[in-house]
């Protein structure tokens, strides 16, 4: 019985079809296309990671990263979740046979995080005591929202600049001369 609830949370956690293909999504939601921000629940919903949280880009409002949060009950608990979540990853996103290559291997670093990229997209699931974080990430989308907030700031910027240039030239000049 539970391998049987371990192989129909596999196929529900991730939209793709077979494991050669590219991490497309997660919960419903596909990196890079058009949607919104916004925290909600996760269809479907992949053992007890039941939120999800959507983040787009400013401009083109693409997808760029999928977030759903887990916070066990004991430590105890979220490792054996974290196991359990990382070797699902493993078989639906790794190939067993070693003629394919990955842009990056597997693999889980010391502070207990699993990433695992392919064709500029990545998944990230991270344990930090209690809580387990599970991220799908368009790494091309993040550049250009990075990108976009910077050109805001930018712009928002100038347009303090030159009203605080014409405040000094303009403004404070017709002030003075109407009293």
């Amino acid at each position: 019985m539970k391998a049987k609830y371990i192989i129909l949370s596999i196929l529900l956690l991730a939209t793709i079809t077979k494991a050669e293909e590219n991490i497309n999504g997660a919960f419903g939601y596909y990196l890079g296309r058009v949607g919104e921000n916004e925290k909600t629940k996760c269809k479907p919903e992949f053992r007890e990671f039941k939120e999800c949280e959507i983040k787009v880009t400013p401009k083109t409002q693409k997808i760029y990263l999928i977030r759903s949060t887990y916070l066990a009950a004991t430590e105890l608990e979220a490792k054996k979740e974290f196991t359990i979540t990382v070797e699902c990853l493993k078989e639906i996103y790794t190939e067993p046979s070693p003629k394919k290559i990955l842009s990056e291997e597997p693999k889980i670093r010391q502070d207990f995080t699993f990433i695992l990229t392919k064709n500029n997209r990545q998944i990230k699931c991270s344990r930090y005591n209690q809580k387990i974080v599970l991220e799908y990430t368009d790494l091309n989308l993040i550049k250009q929202c990075l990108e976009e907030e910077a050109d805001e700031k930018a712009k928002n910027l100038s347009i303090k600049n030159e009203i605080s240039r014409s405040n000094k030239q303009g403004l404070f000049q017709m002030v003075s001369k109407g009293n």
